[in-house]
């Protein structure tokens, strides 16, 4: 008998999730949820050891901006202060626990975590690199080269092959071959160490396209087989991911469904 994922957490919140981003610790998930009537947004963070989440954490500003990244107790968010302009961004960094403000930069981005213990960020309105110590105290450098640093290797986002890439052919014949369907407009592929992660969609009604997530073991046989969307106007970025060794993917914009690998 094939031994399906194990479903580790699931949790169907009410607003649409936004963002996902995780420390490099492979301690905690940071979700970022929008309320498009209310012009709201707040951010929940997940203990991956407990499988809890933790109460509403909402910023100063309610609405216009994006989670970046999660750096032990602070949030890292861009703010946009140009609706018209959404290249223009302001760095914030929130305190994990209350929401509050810890630190503000006009016109600065977040770049990278340094060592689990600082952050490197862009000051774009005086063209100079920033790094951040574990107080938030600036300190300038002169090239981010010289900083030994860690990128994200806790988080995992999928490769995206549009149908007109060769690549995507060979993903192609492995759905028909499996699934039995034919996979339109592209797909997203991950391999993670023996199992093979897929995310296609398929014409189910004329309206809309629905979009499935797929894995298969090393022998090729199907583990998790499961419809995330069935009102897809086209086709996703980032429909999965992988997060210290669990497979998350968002069902129907509002559900969050962990996976054990």
């Amino acid at each position: 008998m094939v031994k399906a994922l194990a479903q580790l957490f699931s949790y169907r919140f009410t607003s649409t999730i936004w963002q996902i981003r995780g420390d490099l610790q492979g301690l905690f998930l940071a979700i970022q949820l929008r309320n498009s009537e209310d012009f709201t947004s707040e951010i929940h963070l997940f203990n991956i050891e407990k499988k809890t989440l933790s109460k509403p954490i909402v910023p100063e500003e309610p609405w216009w901006y994006n989670l970046e990244h999660l750096v032990g107790e602070y949030l890292v968010i861009h703010e946009f202060p140009d609706e018209d302009d959404p290249g223009k961004t302001n760095l914030k960094i929130i305190s994990a626990i209350s929401g509050k403000t810890l630190y503000h930069k006009s016109g600065a981005r977040f770049l990278k975590e340094i060592n689990h213990q600082a952050i490197l960020i862009e000051d774009r309105e005086n063209n100079k690199l920033i790094k951040l110590s574990k107080n938030l105290e600036e300190s300038d450098i002169a090239d981010e080269k010289e900083h030994h640093h860690l990128e994200n290797n806790r988080i995992e986002f999928p490769f995206q092959y549009l149908e007109d890439d060769p690549d995507f052919e060979t993903i192609s014949k492995l759905i028909k071959q499996k699934i039995q369907v034919t996979p339109l407009l592209g797909a997203e592929y991950l391999e993670y160490d023996s199992i093979i992660i897929l995310s296609y969609l398929i014409q189910e009604n004329k309206e809309h396209l629905s979009n499935y997530l797929v894995v298969f073991n090393q022998a090729g046989e199907t583990i998790l087989f499961k419809k995330i969307n069935d009102k897809m106007a086209g086709l996703g970025r980032d429909t999965f991911l992988i997060f210290a060794g669990k497979l998350i993917c968002v069902e129907n914009k509002q559900e969050l469904h962990i996976y054990g690998l």
